[in-house]
């Protein structure tokens, strides 16, 4: 069940994408193990965390999201789930059910209005029918990979809901361990985003992924980037949280020497 435009009219305003360190999280079983490690790399500056699971069962992912939503309302910290935004309206409570599972969101310490969100792929959906059946407060990120065109489509308007999407990823920016076989993309879509998007109001945040370390992440953040996501270059090192500082220090550093001086994303 989706929100009604009258629902819409009444509920609070949207958040913002928040600039910053992305971290996406390793496909790790170990549910302590992704806590604690989602705690250090918001300690250390971490803005966004996405959950990525792809190998369990739809239980245990909700199980984990479940626990990690809660770790990241604590954290002030915004929770986004990959590639299954149907079990984000579980989630929320707007679907109670999905795949015969169903949400303990009145669980102790669960807040379905914590900031959660969903991230849609090629194969996700169409990001207009995904926006209508999630409603007006959850988050939303489409992967676009090096397609501007595409960017440009997902984030049409919808009347009274606004921008369809708030973030829009591109990447791979440099060859990735995580997903070696994921296509490449230019920095120089990001500068043409930045671009295109650069007098507009409310306008989308720009993600860059793939194969970001805290050796390129400068020209990527200098290219245009808003928010920077990493998964083993952050997740993989011994100290997290002294990791996750030293990228938040680059991508604050470096914002403000953007493109033609773009403003920054607020």
């Amino acid at each position: 069940m989706s929100q009604t435009l009258n629902d819409i009219s009444t509920t609070p305003v949207r958040p913002n994408f928040p600039k910053g360190l992305y971290g996406i999280t390793p496909d790790w079983h170990d549910i302590e193990k992704l806590d604690n490690a989602i705690y250090a790399a918001a300690s250390g500056g971490m803005q966004v965390v996405q959950l990525r699971l792809k190998t369990v069962e739809p239980s245990t992912r909700l199980a984990f999201a479940q626990r990690l939503i809660q770790t990241c309302q604590r954290l002030g910290v915004l929770f986004i789930l990959n590639d299954d935004w149907r079990m984000v309206q579980t989630l929320m409570g707007l679907d109670a059910t999905y795949q015969g599972l169903t949400s303990q969101v009145n669980a102790p310490g669960f807040n379905r209005q914590s900031l959660i969100g969903a991230h849609i792929g090629r194969d996700d959906g169409n990001s207009k029918s995904v926006r209508a059946a999630l409603g007006y407060n959850v988050v939303l990120g489409v992967s676009c990979y090096d397609d501007l065109d595409r960017a440009i489509a997902a984030t049409q308007p919808i009347e009274q809901m606004g921008s369809t999407v708030d973030y829009v990823a591109f990447g791979a920016m440099f060859a990735s361990q995580t997903k070696p076989g994921a296509p490449s993309a230019g920095l120089t879509t990001l500068t043409q985003a930045r671009q295109h998007w650069q007098h507009q109001a409310n306008r989308p945040a720009i993600v860059a992924i793939g194969g970001i370390t805290l050796e390129n992440v400068a020209q990527v953040v200098q290219a245009g980037a808003d928010s920077i996501a990493v998964s083993g270059s952050l997740f993989s090192n011994a100290n997290i949280e002294q990791t996750a500082r030293k990228f938040s220090e680059k991508i604050h550093e470096y914002s403000h020497t953007t493109l033609n001086g773009a403003p920054p994303y607020d």
